[in-house]
């Protein structure tokens, strides 16, 4: 099951969300946490990225999560469908998903998108249970020299499931 930013912005929560509690079962994986995360460009929203983790491998040692499944989309318009909605500033959009456990960084995921929605479909993975998963989006040009253009860093802690 995958929950969007929106779904959990409504309901009010925040946090790790225990399986079942929006009709998802145990078979599911274990706990969700929605993300959502975008370059902050001024004028037209070129980009962001949003979607949901779920947990994919339960660790021994702890109630948190040893792999997150991560799923979602990355935007960096101008798209083909929706030409009008911002002109091609010559970047791309850049997406970082770190986990970590406490403060040490376990994994690293880095996905582009150019003018195009990209399906993401990706796992995080670490020998220690991750504790917190953060998200950024960048604008990157291809021209040496360019600044690079971040949003702000997106954190999403992982409690121990079943005390959200």
């Amino acid at each position: 099951m995958l929950l969007t930013a929106a779904v959990l912005g409504t309901a009010g929560l925040t946090g790790w969300v225990p399986a079942g509690a929006f009709g998802g079962t145990a078979a599911d994986g274990g706990g969700h946490q929605a993300f959502y995360a975008t370059s902050g460009s001024l004028g037209c929203p070129h980009d962001y990225t949003e979607g949901g983790m779920v947990d994919s491998l339960e660790g021994e040692i702890s109630d948190l999560p040893l792999g997150l499944k991560v799923e979602g989309v990355l935007v960096d318009r101008p798209l083909r469908d929706d030409p009008d909605t911002c002109s091609d500033d010559g970047r791309v959009a850049r997406a970082t998903f770190t986990a970590y456990a406490g403060t040490m960084v376990v994994d690293t995921e880095v996905q582009r998108a150019d003018n195009e929605r990209r399906e993401l479909s990706f796992e995080l993975s670490a020998s220690r249970p991750i504790s917190r998963v953060v998200v950024q989006v960048c604008r990157i040009s291809p021209l040496p020299g360019s600044p690079v253009r971040c949003g702000s860093l997106q954190s999403y802690p992982l409690s121990v499931r079943g005390t959200s």
